[in-house]
C-alpha cells in the first residue's frame, strides 16, 4: 500500500474523528447552561419516559457491539480486496458508517438524560464515547486492518481455486 494513500486515508479518519465529539458536545454544553427547562418527562405521569429509557439502554446495547464487531467482520468478509482504492474507499466508508452509529447511540443518550433528568441516559451516552475510543484511528491500525481482510480475502480466492 502507497504510504501517501495510508497518510491521506489516516488523515480523513482522523477529521472524522475529531468531528464526531463537535455534536455531543453542544448537546451538552447547551443542557448543562441553557436557561430553559429541558426536563420535558421528569413528572410525566404516562410511561414515556420509561419508554425513552428502555429505548436508549436497547439502542446503546445493540449499537456498540453492532459498531465495533460488525466493522470488523465486514471488512474481512465482505471488502474486495482485489482493488487497493475500493477497499481503501469501502474502509473509509465502513469508518464513517460506524462512527455514526455510535454518534447516534451517544446523542440518544444524551437526549433522553435531559429530557427525562434520570442517569439512565447519561450512562448510554458515556458507553457510547468509550466506545468510540476503541475506534482511534491510527496509521499502524488502518495497515493491520486493511492487511488482515487481503490476506484473508486471498485465502478465500486460493480455496476457490484449488476447488475449481
Amino acid at each position: 500500500m502507497d504510504q501517501i494513500t495510508l497518510n491521506k486515508l489516516v488523515r480523513t479518519l482522523k477529521v472524522q474523528f475529531v468531528l464526531f465529539f463537535i455534536l455531543p458536545l453542544f448537546l451538552f454544553v447547551l443542557g448543562e447552561f441553557s436557561t430553559y427547562d429541558l426536563g420535558v418527562y421528569v413528572n410525566d405521569a404516562g410511561k414515556t419516559a420509561y419508554y425513552l429509557q428502555t429505548f436508549t439502554v436497547l439502542f446503546t446495547m445493540i449499537s456498540v457491539p453492532l459498531a465495533l464487531k460488525a466493522f470488523h467482520w465486514i471488512l474481512t468478509n465482505k471488502v474486495d480486496k482485489t482493488n487497493e482504492m475500493k477497499a481503501i474507499r469501502s474502509y473509509k466508508a465502513l469508518s464513517a458508517i460506524r462512527l455514526i452509529i455510535l454518534q447516534l447511540a451517544t446523542l440518544s443518550g444524551l437526549i433522553v438524560y435531559y429530557t427525562t433528568q434520570n442517569n439512565i441516559g447519561g450512562f448510554c451516552a458515556l458507553i457510547a464515547i468509550t466506545a468510540t475510543l476503541f475506534c482511534v484511528p491510527s496509521k499502524n491500525k488502518a495497515q493491520q486492518e486493511l492487511a488482515v481482510a487481503t490476506e484473508s480475502n486471498e485465502s478465500e480466492s486460493i480455496e476457490r481455486n484449488k476447488d475449481e
